[in-house]
Parts: structure tokens; sequence; C-alpha cells
């Protein structure tokens, strides 16, 4: 089976408010939304939240593909991120070239690989994951804290 090199991501969002965005993906419909000390009715995570659950929603799924390419079995999977967004550029107090200067990644799992072989699987999944690369490219110091079971 051929690779493709670039699939569309497709995403409309209709702005009822000046902090409320409809989104719908595909067959999904998702609301974003501020608390409501930042203007919003807090109908929805915000952007930022929703970007850190895309890191952790990539994460268990590129985790995954990379330990099954490798016949690797692992289970009880959790992702747990911690960013700290630096609010200068929303403010407009300081024009910033990193969003996240910190992020912490946690993985908690149970697997039947060696430390050594999930070491190896730790430093691909940093290339691999889509909002990894994003993320470490936008300047982001992402620490990992892998919390690993081996049976």
């Amino acid at each position: 089976m051929a690779v493709k090199p670039h699939v569309p991501v497709r995403v409309a969002a209709r702005c009822p408010t000046v902090a409320r965005s409809e989104v719908t993906i595909r067959d999904f419909a998702l609301t974003i939304d501020e608390p409501r000390e930042r203007h919003g009715e807090n109908k929805g995570p915000t952007p930022m939240e929703i970007l850190m659950a895309s890191f952790a929603g990539c994460t268990n799924v590129i985790l995954n593909k990379i330990c099954a390419e490798k016949g690797v079995h692992l289970a009880d999977v959790a992702v747990d991120i911690l960013g700290q967004l630096d609010r200068r550029g929303i403010e407009g107090t300081e024009r910033i070239a990193t969003a996240f200067p910190e992020v912490r990644l946690t993985v908690t799992c149970t697997t039947n690989a060696t430390p050594e072989r999930m070491k190896a699987i730790q430093e691909e999944l940093a290339w691999r994951c889509p909002a990894s690369v994003v993320l470490r490219g936008q300047g982001a110091a992402i620490t990992e804290t892998w919390n690993v079971t081996y049976r």
C-alpha cells in the first residue's frame, strides 16, 4: 500500500460569539469556548486546551501504531499533558515565538516490551507524532515521564 504524503484535514467553524466556536469535523460537532472571566460562556474547552488534548490523543494513536508495527503488546494506556501557556502574545504585551515553552507529557502503560525496546519506541514517538512535531518545532521543551509496567 502506497503512503499518501499529504492528506487534507478540514475543520469548519461558525462563531456565534466573540469567544465561542461551533466546530464541525467530519461527522462530529465540537464547541470551543473561553471561561466567563475571558468573555466566554464556558460551553467547551478553550482552543489551547483542545491543542493539548490533540497532543494527548495523537500520542495515544501513534504510540499504539508503533507498538503494533513492532509486535509489542500495550495495555492500560493513559496520557496526561500539562502545558505552560505563555499568555503574553495573547494579551499583546510581547511577541513570543513559543506559545507553550514547557509541556509535561506523562504516559502510563503496561507492556511486554523490554525497557530498552520501550526507550526506542519513545524516541520514535517523538518524531512520528504530528502534534509532538508541531510543539517541538515551535520551541516547546517537552519533558516526558513514562510510568511503564513491564510484564
